[in-house]
């Protein structure tokens, strides 16, 4: 994480009401320079990633994450084509209260994962989506436009997921009633 950085979120969490409130105006600049970065790479975005910042995924629990990945069996020289030799997808399904949201990634690498912090004390029990960034991926310009999505999540965990073009889908949980005529998620 560049901006939103787990060190940066347990300083907004402490305990000690100085250091909350300095963490409190470093969170403050820090949303401030990444929606300056945004403002300055909107242009180079298409529309299907341009639509992953404006999704407020934000305590969305993590259902599901899977990579896949087959040999692409098309010849490339490698001279021509810099990239990798396989093709990958990376599947993320989210619950946010009655709402799926499924993220399908065409990766361009290897998804990322690092770990939680050794101080980290919050619940690694369930894992939700806490905030993400979107970058560019410089090292594969110019030869094709490569997007890096930052993903905190509550349990510490942080994913880099390097991709090419991303599709969404959302859909509605039915609402089932449960005997005394109330309405809960089916």
């Amino acid at each position: 994480m560049k901006f939103f950085t787990p060190e940066l979120y347990l300083q907004f969490n402490s305990t000690d009401d100085q250091a909350a409130d300095r963490a409190d105006a470093a969170w403050e600049a820090a949303l401030a320079a990444y929606r300056q970065h945004l403002a300055d790479i909107q242009p180079r975005l298409p529309s299907s990633v341009r639509r992953l910042t404006e999704m407020s995924l934000h305590d969305a629990e993590l259902l599901s994450l899977q990579e896949i990945t087959e040999p692409s069996g098309f010849p490339f020289p490698t001279d021509f084509f810099p990239g990798p030799f396989w093709l990958s997808v990376a599947v993320l399904s989210l619950r946010q209260d009655n709402q799926v949201t499924t993220l399908i990634y065409a990766l361009a690498d290897h998804i990322r994962h690092h770990p939680a912090l050794t101080r980290w004390r919050f619940s690694k029990q369930r894992r939700h989506w806490l905030y993400d960034e979107l970058d560019l991926a410089p090292q594969f310009q110019p030869y094709r436009a490569v997007f890096l999505q930052r993903i905190l999540f509550s349990d510490g965990t942080a994913l880099e997921i390097p991709f090419s073009s991303v599709l969404m889908h959302q859909y509605e949980l039915p609402v089932a009633r449960a005997a005394n005529g109330a309405r809960r998620p089916a």
